[in-house]
């Protein structure tokens, strides 16, 4: 990360955009990612026009309504720059990181500047530039590597009939690990009796997946168990 002192931008129009993946990552909440780039603005005496976000949205997609409302902003000539926290925000693909920055600099005319990384229209070195574009195809591989990564061990998971994330499957509660407590860790509860007779019956009637064929009470989730009214 450069360590330069920002330069001034007194009268400059920033926008700033923000963006997530999905609640399973480790990343910086939109609010959190928007409170570092007002700070950047300030620091830079800019004044801030807009803003522009994209939540629980992949960065290998372009079709986000943030990402093409703020493409539309940036055609109209709504500000002059353009503010990230990282600039792996604005997409993980590198192709679309290339294509994308060279329509916004050079086609709408706009500066790019990033609260963490490097960026080219800070300095115009052939050093800064240079890291910028290193830093864009790090993030491409990290996040590949973390696609494949996570696939690999849902799989996993799926052959041991565990839980994989999303929806929790009928008759069960999820127990998030925010919400777990000494006497109820995190994870699975079967919430009724009712429920998980049900469920039963409904394996033993159309088949359970060959990896629950070993399935008993045992072997169940912790369960949280209620009498029926």
């Amino acid at each position: 990360m450069s360590t330069k002192k920002p330069q001034s931008h007194k009268g400059v129009r920033f926008a700033i955009y923000t963006r997530y993946s999905s609640e399973l990552q480790n990343e910086l909440s939109l609010e959190a990612q928007e409170t570092r780039c007002r700070r950047a603005i300030s620091e830079r005496k800019g004044k801030l026009v807009a803003v522009f976000s994209d939540e629980a949205r992949s960065g290998w997609s372009l079709e986000r309504d943030g990402f093409q409302n703020l493409c539309r902003a940036a055609e109209l000539k709504k500000f002059d720059a353009i503010m990230f926290w990282k600039f792996d925000r604005l997409t993980r693909h590198h192709d679309h990181a290339v294509m994308i920055k060279m329509l916004l600099r050079h086609e709408y005319g706009l500066k790019l500047y990033c609260v963490e990384g490097f960026s080219e229209d800070e300095d115009n070195s052939p050093y800064t530039a240079m890291m910028e574009q290193m830093l864009a195809i790090i993030s491409a591989f990290y996040s590949q590597n973390l696609s494949s990564e996570t696939k690999r061990g849902k799989y996993q998971r799926a052959t041991k009939g565990e839980y994989n994330g999303s929806v929790p499957p009928l008759g069960y509660e999820l127990v998030r690990v925010s919400e777990a407590t000494a006497e109820r860790p995190a994870g699975l509860y079967i919430i009724l009796r009712i429920a998980a007779s049900l469920t039963t019956s409904l394996w033993s009637v159309f088949g359970a997946p060959s990896s629950m064929k070993t399935f008993t009470s045992r072997s169940m989730p912790p369960c949280r168990l209620y009498s029926p009214a």
